[in-house]
C-alpha cells in the first residue's frame, strides 16, 4: 500500500487568513520529492487547519509534514499532537526557521514537543528527500540510529541530539521543479483569498546578524532560469485573470537587484497590458544597485514598492553587521517612487 503523506503549510482562518500567499514553499518540497520518489508516496498539500483536521480523521497519513515559520509555530504544533493522537506511530516532519539554533535550545525543542520526530534545516527539497529515503527502510523513528543530512532529530532511546551534515544549494535550483508548473498549485487558484507567490532568486548576499536570510548557508545566491519564472508567471495569469483577486506577491529577499529580474519585470508589465493581471504587485526590492531598481519597478502599474529600513543609527548598523546606511540615497530613492504615485 503506497504511504500518503500530508504536507501542509498552515494558516490562522478564524476571522481572516493572515498568510494569504499560495504556499509554495512546501509545494517545492512536495514536487521535488515527488519526481524523486514516483509512484512511491501519496502527497496532499493543504492550507487550512480544519480541511487537514479532517482529513487526518479520515484517513490519518505515514507521514505529516509542517512548515514552522513565527507565525505559525504554534498551530504547526498544535496540528502535530492531533495527528499524534491519532497515528501514534505516524512520522511529524517540520521545516523553516523557528527553531533554535543552538544544540541546547534544539534538544530542548524537541523534549518540550515530543510530537515531533524529525526537523528540517535549511533547503527542504533535498532534506525531505533524504528523510523519505530513511523512511522507506526504517519507518520508525525508535529504529533511527545515524543522522539524516540536511535534518536534525533527537534519538529518544540514546538521549543523543542527531544532526546531519548540510545539503550544499545546486548550482541549477531548476532542478527543485516549479510548484505551478507541476499543477500543484492549481486548486488553490479556486479559493480567491488566497494570493499566487513567486520566487525568481534564492538566497540573500546581507549577513544582517538579525535576520534568518543572512545566514551563511542562505548567502549562495541561486536564480530559477529567467524561461521557467517567464512560464510560471503565464501559467499564473492564464488562471487568474478573470478573477476578482488579481494580486500577485514575490518571495524574492531583493527583487529587482539582479539583471534577470529587468527580463522578469517585462514579462509582468507585458501580462498587465494583455490580461490586466497583476492588478497590484508586491515584493521586497533589492538594498543595492537603487538605479536598477527604480528603471525596473517603474515598469509594472500599481508596483508597492518596500524599501528596507532597520536602523539609521551607525552603531547599531555595525552590530547586526548591515552595512552603512546613507539616508540621502534612501531619501533619493524614496522620493523617486513618490514621483510615479507610488
Amino acid at each position: 500500500m503506497t504511504p500518503h503523506v500530508y504536507m501542509a503549510d498552515l494558516t490562522y482562518d478564524t476571522t481572516v487568513i493572515s498568510i494569504e500567499y499560495f504556499p509554495i514553499g512546501i509545494g517545492y518540497v512536495t514536487a521535488y520529492a515527488a519526481k524523486t520518489f514516483p509512484d512511491e508516496f501519496d502527497f496532499s498539500i493543504f492550507k487550512f487547519p480544519n480541511e487537514l483536521f479532517d482529513a487526518i480523521d479520515k484517513n490519518p497519513p505515514a507521514v505529516l509534514g509542517l512548515s514552522f515559520f513565527a507565525w505559525n509555530k504554534n498551530l504547526a504544533l498544535f496540528a502535530a499532537r492531533y495527528y499524534k493522537e491519532r497515528r501514534p506511530d505516524g512520522v511529524v516532519v517540520l521545516g523553516g526557521p523557528a527553531i533554535p539554533c543552538d544544540p541546547d535550545g534544539r534538544k530542548r525543542f524537541f523534549v518540550e514537543n515530543p510530537q515531533i520526530d524529525l526537523f528540517i534545516l535549511y533547503d527542504g527539497e533535498p532534506a525531505f528527500v533524504e528523510f523519505l529515503s530513511r523512511f522507506r527502510n526504517s519507518p520508525s523513528p525508535r529504529e533511527w540510529d545515524k543522522a539524516i543530512d540536511g535534518c536534525v532529530y533527537l534519538d529518544r532511546e540514546a538521549d543523543v541530539l542527531r544532526l546531519g551534515s548540510n545539503i550544499n544549494r545546486p548550482a541549477d535550483i531548476d532542478e527543485y521543479c516549479s510548484p505551478y508548473l507541476t499543477g500543484l498549485m492549481d486548486r488553490f487558484f479556486v479559493n480567491e483569498q488566497l494570493t499566487p507567490m513567486v520566487q525568481a532568486t534564492r538566497g540573500c548576499p546581507f549577513t544582517c546578524s538579525y535576520c534568518w536570510a543572512g545566514n551563511e548557508y542562505n548567502s549562495k545566491i541561486r536564480h530559477f532560469s529567467t524561461e521557467r519564472v517567464l512560464s510560471e508567471l503565464e501559467y499564473i495569469a492564464e488562471r487568474r485573470k478573470n478573477s476578482i483577486n488579481k494580486l500577485l506577491v514575490f518571495a524574492d529577499s531583493n527583487f529587482c537587484m539582479y539583471a534577470e529580474d529587468e527580463i522578469i519585470a517585462d514579462k509582468i508589465a507585458e501580462l498587465q497590458t494583455r490580461y490586466g493581471f497583476p492588478s497590484s504587485f508586491t515584493a521586497p526590492l533589492g538594498k543595492n544597485n537603487k538605479d536598477r531598481v527604480f528603471r525596473i519597478i517603474r515598469k509594472i502599474k500599481n508596483a508597492v514598492a518596500i524599501v528596507s529600513v532597520q536602523s539609521t543609527n551607525p552603531n547599531i548598523l555595525a552590530n547586526v553587521r548591515r552595512q552603512p546606511f546613507d539616508i540621502d540615497v534612501h531619501r533619493n530613492i524614496v522620493s523617486q517612487f513618490h514621483s510615479l504615485g507610488t
